[in-house]
């Protein structure tokens, strides 16, 4: 696999999976980031929260209630009880819950889970939603472990979570994703080139005429937010996108390679 470093470095549109292949199969599990991979995402995307007994799982939402067939938040149960329930409810990102599950039993996955069976195959980018300290450290004890120095980067909501992740482990690379309505701004592209960020996310309902310009300028690796559609995903790359997420990673990746 290429690092990150490498993958920019091609100048080609970088393929990011949200969520994993979350149109086709149920977000955030281990089921949707091996097909992500198999369609030919360079990077998958996934969530972190923390269960009772503090082990980061792979969750978007404050609770499990959309995702699977349990109720409440993460943090009130261990584990060992998140396993107990089917996250297999939801399968398209904006679509309805399912009255059924899409499979018999689909396990929530822990964020060493992720890391064991791909830290080898492919980059991620791992949005940070539980910046308490012991969520912070073992986040980044796990990161340093599997290696994942220019394979993987931690999306910290604000400036000031990104500082503490420095000051647990100043070597792991994040990304300051900000307020949603500021991130493809100048002033906010230069506040993250500022505090060392290599990678943004602006939303591409967000984007302005300057912001790939801008971005190019600073060096900094726009990754947009997102888009499934072949015309989208064809006017991004003409306009200069570094990279596009998509919740459909494999149509991503037809068009991307057809564009090539």
């Amino acid at each position: 696999m290429m690092t990150l470093t490498e993958l920019y470095a091609t100048k080609k549109c970088v393929a990011t999976a949200h969520r994993g292949a979350c149109g086709l199969y149920p977000e955030n599990t281990l089921l949707a980031m091996g097909k992500a991979i198999e369609f030919g995402a360079d990077i998958i995307e996934f969530d972190l929260r923390l269960t009772k007994d503090g082990i980061p799982v792979l969750l978007h939402d404050r609770t499990i209630d959309r995702t699977s067939d349990g109720k409440g938040e993460p943090g009130e149960y261990t584990l060992a009880e998140l396993r107990e329930f089917n996250f297999s409810h939801f399968r398209s990102i904006w679509g309805e819950r399912l009255a059924h599950p899409s499979y018999e039993k689909l396990a929530i996955p822990t964020f060493e889970d992720i890391l064991a069976a791909f830290h080898n195959k492919v980059c991620m980018n791992i949005q940070v939603y539980d910046s308490s300290e012991h969520s912070l450290r073992t986040i980044c004890e796990l990161y340093r472990k599997y290696d994942m120095f220019d394979k993987g980067f931690l999306a910290m909501s604000s400036f000031e979570e990104a500082e503490a992740v420095r000051k647990i482990d100043p070597e792991v690379e994040v990304a300051v994703l900000g307020a949603w309505n500021l991130r493809a701004t100048t002033p906010e592209l230069k506040k993250c080139k500022e505090f060392g960020c290599r990678f943004v996310q602006p939303p591409i309902e967000t984007l302005t005429d300057e912001t790939f310009a801008v971005c190019r300028e600073l060096e900094l690796y726009s990754n947009v937010f997102f888009a499934d559609t072949d015309v989208e995903i064809r006017k991004l790359v003409k306009d200069g996108a570094a990279g596009i997420l998509s919740n459909r990673v494999d149509l991503l990746r037809e068009t991307l390679d057809s564009i090539r």
